[in-house]
């Protein structure tokens, strides 16, 4: 549901009468001027879960991708990109940009990642990793930022130690609108400045 000043407004719809299913929705994440929103959708007990943009001027709801296994969806603060972790089976997880109601292929950010956060324009995107596919070792949750879409070079870690790993997890991050400063939480007593 949306709240606005006024009523409520449902975004999905509601299962066939009769239905066993039970629809959810979660992870909403809203454009910045309030247009569009985000959100994870799906129904139980099947294991279907995908990202979809509504518009709330219009009504329209247009499905990310046609995988049927995405959440936690992060929509640019101009509504035009959304950054969504991809479950693919046995391959872990992967982040993936997507352009909502195009054609173009989505930007493959990083695999075996979670929580992103898109900056306004969807240039960089701020997401947690494990330690061992940014390290090379340990299981640690750490922050790292990459540009999209370019993807050059290697991700910029964020949360670090001076041996590396930190000794504790890190949070999920937020990034700033021109993606320049990334805020996160961490019970580590060894992050040093980056």
């Amino acid at each position: 549901h949306v709240a606005s000043p006024g009523q409520p407004q449902p975004l999905c719809p509601n299962p066939p009468t009769g239905s066993s299913l039970e629809w959810t929705s979660s992870d909403p994440s809203i454009s910045d001027d309030g247009s569009k929103v985000a959100f994870t959708t799906g129904c139980y007990p099947l294991s279907d879960s995908y990202v979809v943009v509504a518009d709330l001027a219009t009504g329209a709801l247009v499905d990310v991708a046609s995988a049927r296994q995405q959440a936690e969806p992060s929509l640019s603060g101009d509504g035009t990109k959304v950054a969504v972790v991809d479950y693919d089976g046995t391959l872990g997880s992967t982040i993936r940009v997507y352009t909502p109601g195009s054609a173009a292929a989505p930007v493959v950010v990083g695999a075996a990642w979670a929580a992103p956060s898109l900056d306004d324009h969807g240039t960089h995107v701020a997401y947690l990793a494990t330690s061992d596919t940014v390290f090379g070792t340990g299981t640690t949750p750490v922050v790292v930022r990459s540009s999209v879409p370019t993807q050059a070079g290697e991700p910029t870690k964020v949360s670090f130690s001076g041996a590396g790993v930190p000794n504790a997890a890190s949070d999920p991050p937020a990034i700033s609108g021109d993606g320049s400063v990334i805020v996160y939480g961490s019970c580590a007593s060894d992050i040093v400045p980056g």
